[in-house]
């Protein structure tokens, strides 16, 4: 019964988030992106000075409620399961209106052109993001040919690969210049992988 419960809540809870998304013009999820850990950043643009946050959810549940006035707009949650997710910025937007009053949000307003100044809370458009089992970022093999050698190793860092055996050569190239890599640019492998290189001793050719 409990676990009835609970599927019941959240399922209201996603469709409440649903629903909001229509009117989510206050605030807008920008990106998204998965960190190492798994975690998730999130950006997001807060529409007009009379807005300000009020929580995070991810898959329907809040992860994270601002107390005070807060209008950041950035968040990391912490890391989350493997798998597909939703995440959605919940935000309070004050605004002045002549047509609608509900005593539990709205006052009379100062502002001589409007009755009524109002609060509500709107979520932004649920935002999907999916959360890799591979915990570490593939080595693309970046393009080195050319090079300096201090500035393959350090495009090589970038990459996420590794350098391995740096081979010398005799050639009319300056020295330390990339004559050759193994392997070729462009190609996806493990983290860390290492690339070998062949750079020039400025030597002539025998």
């Amino acid at each position: 019964m409990k676990r009835r419960l609970l599927a019941l809540t959240i399922l209201a809870s996603c469709a409440a988030l649903a629903w909001a998304a229509t009117a989510s013009y206050a605030a807008y999820v920008f990106r998204m992106s998965v960190n190492a850990d798994k975690s998730v950043t999130i950006e997001w643009t807060l529409e007009g000075t009379d807005v300000s946050n009020v929580s995070v959810a991810v898959d329907c549940c809040a992860v994270h409620t601002w107390l005070n006035t807060d209008r950041s707009a950035r968040f990391t949650t912490d890391p989350l399961s493997v798998g597909r997710h939703t995440i959605a910025i919940q935000v309070l937007e004050r605004y002045w209106t002549n047509t609608f009053y509900d005593p539990t949000s709205c006052a009379v307003s100062t502002n001589e052109s409007f009755r009524w100044v109002c609060l509500r809370k709107i979520w932004t458009t649920p935002m999907a993001v999916l959360v890799s089992a591979s915990r570490d970022p593939s080595c693309i093999v970046p393009v080195l040919v050319g090079l300096q050698l201090k500035d393959a190793k350090a495009r090589i860092a970038r990459a996420h690969c590794s350098l391995g055996a740096v081979m010398r050569k005799a050639s009319d190239r300056p020295s330390t210049t990339v004559l050759e890599q193994r392997p070729r640019e462009r190609m996806r492998l493990a983290n860390g992988a290492t690339v070998t290189l062949v750079v020039s001793n400025r030597r002539s050719p025998a």
